[in-house]
């Protein structure tokens, strides 16, 4: 793949690259999730008539996720895996203008302003970790992505609420804490204070750390970007 840093299979047991490989392959189905929703997003937003800018913003995301399936697929392989890509069923979105107004603030407020931020603390994480530079590489091009993700969603999301009052901006917050917390029950949290599990040093070189660890990254990126993203969209409650 373009970029991609030489990875010499022999230095890690079978055992190891099994390991990370599964890690690699969980992550390949959730960015291949994100892809195919942020595709769906792009038809969407003419619907919901978005700016041009905006449409092709979310058509330039949809890209760089799809990009990112190439990475974890690349990753997979490396690792001496088949990479795996299940059919991706998403909800229909609703039929009634408002309805559909309601679920296009979801997704990009919640969706994209919120979890998309959230994951930039959780890649930054298991950056933190990683030693082969193969998963390196791999970790900082999509972190890279992640960050234009999280401002993607505020700027589609400010343009959305546009006009909205103080009220209705706020009644944003109990979606935008779902999706907090559904990162949270992935990486297997609430955090708290349970103990680390173990993983092995070389599982983690290979891009591959205890979920708590993302958990964690994800957490701090709450506090440090997510909220005062929120703040910003004036979406936290008073």
């Amino acid at each position: 793949m373009d970029g991609a840093p030489s990875f010499d299979r022999r230095a890690y047991s079978a055992h190891v690259r099994e390991q990370a490989a599964r890690v690699w392959q969980s992550l390949l189905v959730q960015e291949d999730r994100s892809r195919e929703a942020t595709e769906r997003l792009v038809v969407d937003l003419e619907r919901f008539a978005a700016p041009r800018a905006v449409v092709d913003r979310a058509r330039a995301v949809a890209s760089e996720e799809a990009r990112h399936v190439a990475i974890c697929e690349h990753l997979v392989h490396q690792l001496g895996s088949q990479p795996c890509r299940p059919a991706i069923e998403l909800a229909a979105m609703p039929e009634d203008d408002a309805s559909f107004e309601a679920a296009m603030l979801d997704v990009l407020v919640a969706g994209f302003a919120v979890a998309e931020t959230m994951s930039v603390g959780g890649f930054a994480a298991t950056r933190s970790r990683a030693r082969e530079p193969l998963a390196r590489w791999a970790l900082e091009e999509m972190l890279r992505d992640e960050v234009g993700h999280g401002t993607f969603g505020e700027e589609a999301g400010q343009w959305a609420m546009r006009g909205f009052s103080s009220s209705q901006r706020r009644a944003m917050w109990p979606a935008c804490v779902a999706a907090m917390e559904v990162l949270e029950r992935r990486t297997g949290g609430p955090v708290g204070p349970r103990a680390e599990e173990y993983v092995a040093p070389s599982v983690e070189a290979l891009g591959a750390p205890a979920s708590v660890v993302v958990g964690r990254g994800m957490l701090r990126a709450t506090e440090r970007w997510v909220l005062p993203r929120l703040g910003r969209m004036g979406v936290l409650p008073a």
